[in-house]
């Protein structure tokens, strides 16, 4: 057991559901065990032989308690206790119980299997069967290298004809490192969370202000009454606060030092994104239409899902969320404009679709595409970011956008297409190849996740937000 483990590496493991927990028989307290490894069924071991501690043996006492001289004795107890941990230990699993038992010992005395091996054996009609710890290796599929490292990691393939559940967050985390892919949608693996603010926190908070204030600028008949500029401030500002007493009661006169600077920092990167978004909102024929939209949900807020089916049977099934849906009523066609809020500088890149780490507005057309081919066409899409840059915050644009001289007339009528000049032109042609491509880079990806693929492929990317890097021994570090 002890050189089992010195050549384990044992990461953090949750304590529910799908754990793994290592004690003994007698102190052990668990329910509902699907499977049970037990360790040292070697004679004298498990059971644990009960030997008494004194001179005189149990025949010995046997004997004078004929003449009235009475010794306590635990022997038979003791015995008995072990009896019940083995019975306790072997009933618990509802599913496998595997036993183990030590030919010898690291030595080299010979050890020999104990009666509670040997009568389940023969019960069960079970032959023995002989492994050693690179027999235990490769039942995991884990190779090592000559210099003992692991060179990579692979789980059993999965059948024929199950359905993977997949969304842009999960594919870039299998591209960056499929081993953190596993670990954190196989296993569930998640870093303790606290009340601490995060970066989704950020975005959940920006995703609500501008989904209120939009609404609101709605009319009944679809267009959109977007306020003066000097009415934005205080729009914006009770719809913040309204969302702080939903999800902090204390208000803003009790909360403390650091989350009112984050409060301020949000205040004042929400007004200058709602300005942006106005002014373009302004010159732009494109009117907000659904917010919040999800896909892979039937009804009034969702999209239908995306299938994608592979060779083997196996189907994808696509899912997320588009921050923005855009529509622009034109002739007998409504073209589609998805816009996606981020915190963060975020471009795109037609390599990312290529290799599954920027599907996302690819995605997004594809859904509402897919939704009513018959009247939908794409108008564009686009990532609305924000960068900073020594000291100054910007609002910008990055996406693609039909080559169409009508459609980018709609998209953006002000004077140089100042919002709409960094997106890339693409004819319908090249946004069906797009597409197409997305679709195979999915399907690629899916055959791997399937077969089993998990190796740790390290970067200064993938580690950053991995839940397991502090457990993993090929973690990047600067």
């Amino acid at each position: 057991l002890s050189l089992l483990f010195s050549e384990t590496d044992l990461g953090s493991v949750p304590n529910v559901h799908d754990c793994v927990m290592i004690g003994s028989a007698s102190t052990l307290r668990v329910e509902r065990v699907r499977a049970s490894l037990l360790l040292g069924l070697c004679e004298g071991e498990f059971p644990k032989a009960s030997a008494g501690d004194g001179l005189l043996s149990e025949g010995d006492k046997e004997e004078l308690e004929a003449f009235g001289v009475i010794f306590e004795s635990r022997e038979k107890t003791n015995f008995s206790e072990e009896l019940l941990y083995v019975y306790r230990a072997m009933t618990k699993p509802f599913e496998k119980l595997y036993l183990s038992t030590v030919a010898a010992e690291p030595d080299g005395s010979a050890r020999t299997p104990s009666l509670a091996f040997n009568r389940v054996a023969f019960l069960l009609g079970k032959k023995a069967q002989e492994f050693s710890l690179k027999d235990l290796r490769n039942a995991t599929n884990l190779r090592l290298s000559s210099e003992g490292e692991a060179a990579s990691l692979a789980l059993p393939p999965l059948p024929a004809g199950v359905t993977l559940q997949l969304s842009q967050s999960k594919i870039k985390a299998f591209v960056l490192c499929p081993y953190s892919y596993y670990c954190t949608y196989q296993l569930k693996l998640r870093e303790k969370k606290d009340s601490t603010p995060s970066y989704a926190d950020d975005g959940t908070f920006l995703h609500y202000v501008f989904e209120k204030f939009l609404t609101a600028a709605l009319q009944e008949d679809g267009s959109l009454a977007l306020p003066a500029m000097g009415e934005v401030e205080k729009i914006a500002e009770s719809i913040m606060i309204a969302y702080l007493e939903e999800v902090c009661p204390l208000g803003l006169s009790q909360i403390n030092g650091r989350l009112l600077h984050l409060y301020t920092r949000l205040r004042k990167l929400a007004l200058l994104m709602l300005e942006d978004m106005i002014a373009e909102l302004n010159v732009s024929r494109f009117v907000p239409a659904r917010f919040e939209q999800v896909i892979g949900k039937y009804g009034e807020n969702g999209l239908p899902e995306v299938r994608l089916t592979l060779k083997n049977g196996s189907c994808v099934l696509l899912s997320g969320k588009i921050d923005r849906l855009d529509l622009y009523k034109a002739e007998e066609k409504i073209y589609i404009r998805v816009v996606d809020y981020k915190t963060g500088e975020h471009t795109f890149a037609l390599k990312d679709i290529a290799t599954g780490m920027d599907i996302q507005l690819i995605l997004y057309l594809f859904a509402t595409l897919a939704a009513d081919p018959q009247n939908y066409a794409v108008g564009g899409a686009e990532y609305l970011y924000v960068k900073t840059e020594k000291g100054k915050t910007n609002i910008q644009r990055s996406g693609l956008i039909l080559e169409d001289e009508a459609i980018k007339q709609a998209f953006d009528a002000s004077e140089n297409r100042l919002f709409s000049k960094k997106l890339l032109a693409q004819t319908q042609e090249e946004i069906d190849a797009l597409i197409d491509q997305m679709k195979q880079t999915v399907s690629e990806i899916a055959e791997r996740i399937l077969a089993g693929e998990a190796n740790k492929t390290p970067s200064e990317d993938a580690c950053r937000f991995c839940p397991v890097c502090d457990h993993c021994d090929k973690a990047y570090h600067k």
